[in-house]
């Protein structure tokens, strides 16, 4: 199978895959009873936003697999996996089973399990970030020309989600992850800025590899290898 539709298959199973676990979110409940009624819902979550992003991206992605699409559009798509889909499943991945194999009640309580589904715990925290391996790996994608830009995107992504979290602790007091409600206001602070520097330094990686390994053709911004007619 050659790479173009290798990738076609890839991505078209994640627009269904992640299309169908943001319906199931929006139509089921997955929290326990005593914590559904709490403010925010599931809005509070970074990893619904990351399922929103991941949904967006492949999306896009697909449409830009074919010929038609200018390479404007090829250009917009490489960008948007170096600003945000990529740094934010990995950030998601990685904080996650980090946190998970410290102590897995700060982040995915043993009492949610019973309601939370599998498939969809492992589509939210696992294959978000394999998905994006893959599209580092085989995808040929272009590094942004002006790198700033994308710092710029991911470091006010970041900042945005850690003032979500703070305004719903101010107005509920209600910390969206008991983690942070542990620690003391330095801490707390210390936590959004390692956060963004994190997001950051993933940016710089996915940068890296592109810079590195991947073959990149004369006065072009966007592969046609990876599209078909």
């Amino acid at each position: 199978m050659t790479s173009n539709k290798f990738l076609i298959i890839i991505r078209f199973a994640a627009f269904i895959v992640y299309g169908y676990s943001i319906f199931y979110r929006q139509t089921n409940e997955i929290l326990p009873p005593e914590i559904r009624g709490r403010p925010f819902g599931k809005w509070k979550y970074l990893t619904f936003w990351d399922l929103l992003l991941q949904f967006g991206f492949f999306t896009l992605a697909l449409i830009s697999s074919f010929r038609w699409t200018p390479k404007s559009f090829g250009r917009l798509v490489d960008f948007l996996f170096n600003s945000l889909a990529f740094p934010v499943a990995m950030f998601v991945t990685i904080s996650f089973w980090t946190v998970w194999s410290i102590d897995r009640e700060l982040i995915f309580p043993k009492a949610i399990e019973q309601y939370y589904p599998f498939w969809l715990h492992q589509t939210s925290h696992t294959l978000v970030a394999l998905l994006m391996l893959i599209e580092l790996i085989f995808a040929n994608r272009n590094p942004p020309s002006k790198q700033a830009h994308g710092l710029i995107i991911i470091n006010l992504f970041c900042y945005i989600y850690s003032f979500w979290v703070l305004y719903i602790a101010i107005t509920t007091d209600i910390w969206v992850y008991p983690l942070i409600g542990k620690l003391n206001w330095p801490l707390r602070i210390g936590f959004a800025v390692t956060y963004c520097l994190i997001n950051s330094l993933l940016y710089k990686i996915a940068i890296w590899y592109q810079q590195n390994f991947v073959k990149h053709t004369p006065n072009s911004n966007h592969r046609d290898i990876n599209k078909i007619k």
